[in-house]
């Protein structure tokens, strides 16, 4: 019975000291690069008979310029899985660690403002759209485009109605794409 308590006190004290069974491997030049960790990618390695024989093997992915740490570790879920089986079963933890660069902010350039003359009433040239060449007249302004009155010619289903004449339409156009008759 001593024998047997000294054995299950032995079990729990390995597991519980599972930073033995970590690895953490620097692959190309993680180490000197410069950036914020982050995981990058996970798995786990299934192996029997007490780590004998893998089943299978894990493709956990990796960074494309290569540069990461692997890092394989036998934690509690490990523990778990490999002492409700004996030990004929036992599982690892893969983690990829990477290096993300922090990009800063780059404010664009002010752009010089443009100042625009147009005025309800004016008459004006546009193209926008469908719409190429149009005639028309300003009917409101916003601060970054005017709405414009102008005749176009019957759509589809204008015709399809019999309308022959032109159609009084009005359209949003961005001051851009405005000229002064």
């Amino acid at each position: 019975m001593k024998n047997n308590f000294k054995l299950f006190l032995f079990l729990i004290i390995v597991t519980l000291f599972t930073s033995c069974l970590t690895t953490k491997t620097n692959v190309g030049s993680y180490k000197e690069s410069e950036g914020v960790e982050y995981t990058y990618a996970k798995g786990k390695q299934v192996w029997l008979f007490w780590g004998l024989i893998p089943i299978g093997r894990t493709n956990v992915n990796t960074p494309k310029e290569g540069n990461c740490k692997v890092i394989t570790r036998f934690n509690f879920a490990d523990v778990i899985i490999s002492g409700l089986t004996g030990g004929l079963v036992t599982t690892y933890t893969i983690k990829i660690k990477a290096k993300r660069i922090e990009q800063k902010e780059v404010k664009p350039e002010a752009k010089p403002a443009i100042v625009y003359d147009f005025k309800i009433g004016d008459q004006v040239v546009f193209s926008y759209g469908f719409f190429k060449n149009m005639e028309g007249e300003i009917i409101a302004l916003y601060p970054e485009k005017a709405v414009i009155k102008f005749m176009r010619p019957p759509n589809l289903i204008e015709k399809a109605k019999k309308v022959t004449a032109n159609v009084e339409d009005k359209l949003d156009v961005p001051f851009e794409k405005i000229a002064k008759k």
